[in-house]
């Protein structure tokens, strides 16, 4: 389907989405990069819907060896077509892990940050979080409030830093 920037008809494909299956499509794109394109290390990153997928992947699949979840879309209590709890999973993520929380976000509330934060606390692997109280889910897609774009200047070079150092 082509990209759309509306938000409904983002929001409704979605829902079409299963855990299952974006398992299936991440796993194939991994294999490919270490096998294919013989890259030595693998990350992943997320934004909103792609950051809660994000954390499940390096949960199961340990040749991840670095994580980001940027403003994850962690819905309490969980819909339907989210079979899997993100939150007890990021419990076995054995990789570095960096989140980036957005003081105002519409979609995973603060006691599902705390929770999810807690939860990476008590692994060995190292947890970075970021923090941007005036920010919103979706800031580095938007560029109102000036907030947004403010957060978007400091969070971008620490999620590649981040990236640089866990991959090279």
């Amino acid at each position: 389907m082509p990209l759309t920037t509306d938000y409904e008809e983002s929001k409704k494909r979605g829902r079409t989405l299963t855990d299952p299956k974006m398992h299936a499509a991440v796993k194939t794109w991994i294999d490919y990069m270490l096998s294919e394109l013989q890259l030595t290390s693998v990350g992943v990153v997320g934004f909103c819907m792609g950051g809660r997928y994000a954390p499940m992947v390096a949960a199961r699949d340990k040749r991840i060896k670095a994580c980001a979840a940027v403003y994850p879309s962690i819905e309490n209590p969980r819909p339907a077509h989210h079979a899997e709890d993100a939150l007890a999973l990021a419990a076995e993520i054995t990789c570095p892990v960096l989140v980036v929380q957005p003081g105002h976000d519409h979609v995973a509330s603060p006691e599902t940050y705390a929770a999810l934060k807690q939860t990476l606390s008590k692994r060995s692997a190292p947890t970075i979080w970021q923090y941007y109280p005036d920010a919103e889910h979706g800031f580095m897609h938007r560029d109102a409030p000036p907030a947004n774009p403010a957060a978007s200047l400091i969070a971008s070079p620490q999620l590649v830093g981040f990236f640089q150092g866990c991959l090279t």
